[in-house]
């Protein structure tokens, strides 16, 4: 029990530090292209069998960066973008050789989780069938 608590602490300790770092940043300085990614993107896996077009800064607009982005701690706990934090492709963790839940372990199966699910939710705004994000 004692190791959890220290464990929670110094992950609590090091997101506050991350988010106080982000606050002193020098008033007035103004994110560019290359801070929020690209506008729009070509998303495909290495099989590239189908590729997807994501307009990004679409999803912007729309929501925060946690809701997609994270990262996890050294001792595996996952916690969710915080302002400054730098966004790794999501196959550096998520492949076969660094995880092995075989639900988490590729681009597709993520993707399709955490875009299908959002889709389905916000249908009105959202395509729902393969060709309205998948390029033929």
């Amino acid at each position: 029990m004692q190791k959890k608590t220290l464990i929670l602490i110094q992950l609590l300790i090091f997101i506050l530090s991350l988010v106080l770092a982000g606050s002193m940043s020098i008033a007035g300085d103004k994110k560019t292209a290359s801070d929020t990614g690209p506008d729009e993107m070509i998303l495909k896996t290495a099989a590239a069998i189908k590729a997807a077009k994501f307009p990004h800064k679409k999803h912007q607009e729309s929501f925060e960066c946690g809701e997609c982005h994270h990262s996890e701690s050294d001792d595996g706990i996952k916690y969710p973008y915080v302002d400054g934090m730098e966004i790794k492709k999501c196959v550096v963790c998520h492949n076969k050789d660094n995880m092995d839940n075989p639900k988490l372990n590729n681009f597709k199966l993520i993707a399709h989780g955490l875009c299908k699910e959002c889709h389905k939710r916000n249908k009105d705004k959202a395509p729902t069938k393969c060709s309205g994000c998948h390029i033929k």
